[in-house]
């Protein structure tokens, strides 16, 4: 429909259309290569998430990772899945796109904890020769 003219999230067909249901919203007004950036931008940071946890020398950087990686494709499928039909409309928020000042806030804190620790490992090697 185009930025801005979606009929069903303007005209209020859609119940919480600005958290629990704003992939449906932007998949109406930026169509399926909006959904599909979207969708690849949330994958490209769970990758990145996934090859951390894999890659780390340190077990407590990895069980961050992996623990950030599984909360935020939780609630990636949770919401994308209630947002198409496959799975029941549960109230999680879409991270870092849904509005909600508690999900933002702790998405931000969570992501923030894994760059830390992406950046104290940034030095270390995996075997280390002297």
């Amino acid at each position: 429909k185009g930025l801005g003219h979606g009929t069903q999230s303007h005209l209020r067909f859609l119940p919480e259309r600005h958290t629990d249901f704003i992939f449906a919203s932007l998949a109406e007004e930026l169509g399926m290569i909006g959904s599909i950036l979207v969708i690849f931008c949330l994958g490209g940071l769970l990758y990145r998430l996934l090859h951390l946890g894999t890659h780390t020398p340190s077990s407590s950087s990895r069980l961050i990772y992996l623990g950030t990686f599984a909360y935020l494709f939780f609630q990636t499928f949770v919401n994308i899945g209630m947002n198409i039909g496959i799975a029941p409309v549960t109230g999680v928020t879409l991270p870092l796109i849904s509005y909600g000042g508690s999900s933002i806030l702790a998405t931000a804190i969570t992501l923030g904890i894994a760059s830390s620790c992406a950046r104290s490992d940034r030095g270390k090697a995996l075997i280390e020769i002297r």
